[in-house]
């Protein structure tokens, strides 16, 4: 079954938020990963995951439907996105590769021009 829901909402519905300005910015729920491993995953794009529903609940809340559940997230199938990985907690050769080619990029010299005085 192929489905595309948008999880956006006005916002949570809680009474520690009660006292900030109303955004237009849309809430989405969230997903917490803690692991041994990073997951190096772009900043946003798109994902497959394999999951199982735990549990859910339909009720009625001052006369709104509100539907609520939890699911298990067993696996990550793919993940694409236009940004780059975020390296994680683990400093690698990639991740010192990278940043040299940011300063490189910052001072406007290359690999090729160090040594090399005009």
């Amino acid at each position: 079954m192929k489905i595309n829901v948008d999880l956006g909402q006005k916002g949570p519905d809680s009474p520690m938020l009660a006292s900030s300005k109303p955004s237009d910015e849309p809430y989405y729920p969230s997903f917490h990963y803690d692991g041994d491993e990073p997951l190096n995953l772009p900043k946003e794009g798109t994902m497959v995951v394999k999951y199982i529903v735990r549990s859910e609940t339909e009720s009625n809340r001052d006369g709104k439907d509100h539907y609520s559940c939890t699911i298990d997230v067993k696996s990550i199938v793919s993940a694409e996105g236009s940004d780059k990985a975020s390296p994680g907690k683990s400093y690698t050769k990639d991740t010192e590769d990278a940043l040299d080619k940011l300063a490189e990029e910052r001072s406007g010299k290359t690999e090729k021009d160090e040594g090399e005085d005009y």
